[in-house]
């Protein structure tokens, strides 16, 4: 009995310490790569959801964000789970799925994250859209905490 709640106890002890060990090797960069996390013109750190919305202001976890700088085609925004970012024909900015859309994501001179060479994003209630849009504060995100080759 004594061996069973040992082996319990270590077991629920390694399941604890599972999410950092994740959330370090999540954060690794491939060479050639830019990665960072987002803040708004506000100085909130954007989120995603694990439906891969992009939210400001929300309960959901810091994103976390790559460019590959090294690939001479179109620069591909990639999230945390390595999904490709685009804004939607709704306009909001997701990350679900690998397949990359067709504009191309750039950080400006002073971090800005740009999406078809624009800046302006419109956070509408907590949800990222890009572009600016009716109704809803428009914002800049800049790329923060960069790792790899910025």
């Amino acid at each position: 009995m004594q061996l069973i709640t040992l082996l319990s106890a270590a077991t629920l002890a390694s399941a604890a310490a599972l999410p950092n060990s994740l959330e370090a090797r999540n954060k690794d960069v491939l060479p050639g790569h830019c990665c960072f996390t987002l803040k708004d013109s506000s100085g909130n750190t954007v989120q995603q959801s694990s439906t891969g919305q992009v939210q400001i202001a929300s309960s959901q976890p810091s994103g976390w964000y790559c460019l590959d700088l090294s690939s001479s085609s179109a620069k591909v925004l990639r999230d945390d789970p390595n999904n490709a970012c685009i804004v939607d024909s709704r306009g909001q900015f997701m990350c679900v799925d690998p397949i990359p859309g067709n504009v191309a994501w750039t950080l400006g001179s002073g971090g800005e994250l740009k999406y078809g060479g624009s800046t302006k994003f419109s956070n509408c209630n907590g949800k990222v859209f890009g572009g600016s849009r009716s109704g809803c504060k428009t914002t800049t995100l800049k790329a923060s905490g960069k790792k790899g080759s910025c």
